[in-house]
């Protein structure tokens, strides 16, 4: 709940925060594995400090989307949403976890996949 999607410019305290995300999750023994096979591939770089710089710029790097009135980041399309500027649809938000907590809270309402 602490991501803010409403600026361009990311803040040093998400960008730290999003630091302290990635670190996390290459704590775990599922992301271990992913770059060890990745980086055998040829895919990652070898280095531990490699791959997480090319995971911050894949997950966190803004780039543009045509429907967005601004840049948006993978992180945000997947687990925050981005609203269309044109009409009322959320694009992304494939976090279950994050879509039942906003309906709970009446801000989105789930009506299939068209």
């Amino acid at each position: 709940d602490k991501y803010d999607a409403e600026d361009d410019q990311v803040p040093a305290h998400e960008s730290d925060e999003a630091w302290e995300f990635l670190n996390s999750c290459l704590q775990t023994e599922v992301m271990k594995e992913a770059h060890l096979y990745l980086s055998k591939e040829g895919l990652m770089p070898v280095s531990k400090e490699g791959f997480k710089h090319k995971l911050y710029d894949l997950w966190f790097g803004p780039y543009y989307r045509p429907y967005l009135e601004r840049s948006s980041t993978s992180f945000e399309h997947t687990f925050v949403g981005e609203p269309c500027h044109e009409s009322s649809y959320i694009f992304g938000l494939h976090n279950w976890v994050r879509l039942y907590q906003e309906e709970q809270r009446g801000w989105l309402t789930y009506e299939g996949w068209e």
